[in-house]
């Protein structure tokens, strides 16, 4: 065995060659260029010509010869599949040529292509032909007998077709076409003028599922069966007693379901008959088809039954829908409900007349003259819906409902335009919308007055501080002050939050105004920075400012932008820990410019982020011992900046610290005045005691 494999190995090229020439098809091995390096003996009759002439490159063939793909398109040097091969490295399968003049006859072959490679590296291409020449003309062949065969077949469903067939063919012919009525899929019966059966096929046997000695007992079919006629709704069954055939008579597609006495198993079967008439107007037969459409029925029954759901469960929604189709405008859905509200807004009865009518059949122009408006301007700019304002009517009960509609404008893949219609109740909803701006109402009115009333005392004990510093300096004891500055200091705190819910108040009512100035915003943000080092100090906090250009001139209302960057530090500095950094930094830009706040404090979680800009918010409450405050402070902020028509945007990571970002435009030309003061004011020390009031 050892010795036999010497031997091959040996003699590899020489048993390659003989398994190549023993191949029953035609193999060439070509270079990357098409040079051809092998051919086996098959191979050779296809490049030798008749006058012995020999080809060294696979497309000089290809160029000469006269090659088809089978859409009669000429295999040229540029398209020959061998190229994809020899470009791509790709393989390719039986790929069927016409060759003409093929030992002078016309020939197809089925080319194949592999790319060849030897250590990694590619090299050529194997080719092979194989003649298939009888193979496609049989196939051939047998594709135009089927067709007859098919147009024969057709030309028997055709009743008409297969009476003239029947009736001219001659007594020869009788015998095809009973093979071919055998070979056919619908049950076929054929009765002579008496009524007798005088053929049938094997599919209605099959269909039946009775024996050839039982189909002339009509008797036997209703002992195996029980036989239910189907309306043409497909809703009715009446059952059939007896068989009794009216020769006489056409039947088209009558419907007929067949219950196994046995198992109770269901058939469906479409019956249909048609007499054939001779001369003097008398019946030579009648011919008769059964196709089982058990399948299709079932399908049918199924689809209905999911139809008839979902139509149930549409119908039972306490929620107002309709479906109209575009352009034609007619109703194709609707519920009950849609039928309620909308005959209560136009006072008028919709119960099932709605289907398949155009609107205006149902609705004056004038009624939907504006839907009709709106549904054009929609379509036309290509919007998704429209919601239109609510709308009221009367229930049964006598009480005011308020519904909204909104209409979806949608077209399928297959470019079928619908309209979806949907309302809803928001009655409750603009109830409580109600009740809501009544209590917030009444709770700003609360606030406001209490305020106002809380700033006269409050004032008179901030003047009697200040005499009794001023007059009773020296007789001052430290316990003594250390009570005055907590009474200071709490009254700074109520002063803080009666001018934030003040402010608040104005903003939500539109009373907040702006008095711009210019200034230099790098300086005013530095001196501010600056004045409240004490307070960082105080927990021993590293307060960094930083500034994108020295010097920069903008135009706001310079006290309502203190605000925002004091209780910003003063956020920051109340929830920084000790030892940590806040880092205060302006970013100028041609048109705006940024205000960014970040400490290194105990951050906010994620689900409560956008909450801190709510009215009386604490996040964390265990905080509120160490630095005081009432969550009233970055809701004043964001509405100063919406004010100022800015935005505040805020990230935190939870332990690691928020970052607040402030976006301004440099000059707010639209807003009141310009005051080139550039002066800062004197009460900014207290105004810097008022809002860190909060840090002990």
């Amino acid at each position: 065995m050892e010795r036999n494999k010497d031997f091959l190995l040996e003699n590899i090229d020489i048993v390659l060659t003989k398994v190549m020439d023993a191949i029953p098809y035609f193999s060439y091995i070509i270079d990357s260029k098409g040079n051809i390096l092998y051919i086996n003996k098959k191979g050779k009759m296809i490049l030798n010509d008749i006058n012995e002439k020999w080809y060294v490159n696979i497309f000089d063939y290809i160029k000469e010869k006269k090659v088809y793909f089978m859409n009669n398109e000429r295999v040229t040097k540029d398209n020959f599949p061998v190229l994809k091969t020899l470009r791509e490295k790709k393989e390719v399968k039986e790929c069927l040529l016409i060759v003409e003049e093929w030992k002078n006859e016309t020939a197809y072959l089925k080319l194949s292509s592999t790319p060849l490679e030897e250590k990694g590296k590619f090299i050529g291409s194997l080719i092979s032909l194989i003649d298939v020449t009888e193979e496609y003309i049989s196939r051939k062949n047998i594709e135009r007998d089927k067709e007859k065969l098919l147009d024969i077949s057709n030309e028997l469903k055709n009743k008409c077709s297969l009476i003239e067939v029947l009736r001219k063919k001659e007594l020869k012919h009788i015998k095809y076409l009973r093979d071919i009525i055998n070979n056919v899929s619908e049950g076929v019966i054929v009765f002579d003028s008496r009524g007798n059966l005088s053929l049938y096929n094997k599919s209605l046997r099959e269909i039946l599922d009775i024996q050839t000695n039982e189909i002339n007992i009509p008797e036997k079919i209703l002992y195996k069966y029980k036989i239910y006629r189907i309306d043409e709704c497909g809703e009715s069954e009446r059952e059939i007693k007896s068989v009794n055939i009216n020769f006489r008579k056409s039947v088209i597609n009558n419907i007929l379901k067949l219950v196994n006495k046995k198992d109770n198993s269901i058939k469906y079967i479409q019956y249909g008959q048609i007499p054939v008439m001779g001369k003097k107007n008398k019946i030579e037969y009648t011919i008769g088809t059964i196709k089982d459409i058990t399948n299709l029925k079932k399908h049918q029954i199924k689809l209905e039954g999911g139809v008839n759901f979902i139509k149930n469960v549409v119908d039972y929604l306490e929620v107002p829908i309709a479906v109209l189709e575009y352009p034609s405008l007619t109703y194709s859905l609707v519920n009950k409900k849609y039928e309620e509200v909308v005959g209560k807004f136009y006072n008028r009865q919709l119960h099932n007349i709605l289907i398949n009518k155009h609107i205006l059949e149902i609705f004056t122009e004038e009624e939907f003259k504006e839907q009709l408006y709106i549904l054009n301007n929609v379509i036309e700019k290509e919007q998704s819906g429209y919601t239109f304002p609510p709308k009221k009517l009367i229930d049964d009960m006598g009480e005011e409902r308020f519904y909204k509609f909104k209409y979806i404008y949608h077209k399928n893949p297959k470019n079928i335009e619908r309209i979806y219609i949907h309302g809803a109740d928001i009655t409750e909803e603009l109830k409580n919308n109600m009740e809501l701006k009544k209590i917030t109402k009444l709770k700003d009115e609360f606030f406001t007055v209490v305020s106002h009333e809380l700033r006269t005392p409050l004032t008179i004990i901030y003047s009697s501080l200040q005499l009794a510093y001023d007059i009773y300096n020296k007789e001052i004891t430290p316990n003594i002050d250390k009570i005055l500055k907590r009474i200071n200091q709490n009254e700074a705190r109520l002063l803080k939050l009666i001018n934030n819910i003040l402010d608040i108040s104005k903003a939500e009512a539109g009373f907040l105004t702006l008095d711009n100035s210019k200034f230099d915003i790098v300086h005013e943000t530095e001196n501010m920075v600056n004045s409240v080092i004490s307070y960082a100090d105080m927990k021993n906090i590293n307060l960094i400012f930083d500034t994108s250009e020295e010097e920069a001139e903008v135009i706001l209302d310079k006290e309502k932008y203190e605000r925002i960057l004091l209780n910003l530090l003063s956020n920051a500095i109340k929830f920084t820990p000790k030892n940590k950094s806040i880092y205060v930094k302006l970013v100028i830009y041609k048109d705006n410019f940024k205000l960014i706040v970040q400490d290194e404090g105990i951050g906010i979680p994620e689900d409560k982020i956008y909450a801190i800009f709510d009215r009386f918010i604490q996040i964390n409450s265990s905080l509120s011992r160490c630095a005081e405050g009432t969550g009233i402070g970055l809701a004043l902020v964001k509405k100063i900046v919406e004010c100022m028509h800015g935005k505040i945007r805020v990230y935190s990571n939870i332990e690691k610290g928020t970052i607040f970002e402030v976006y301004l435009k440099r000059s707010l030309k639209d807003c009141n005045k310009i005051n080139k003061n550039t002066v800062i004011q004197n009460d900014i020390k207290s105004k810097i005691n008022i809002e860190f009031s909060d840090i002990n």
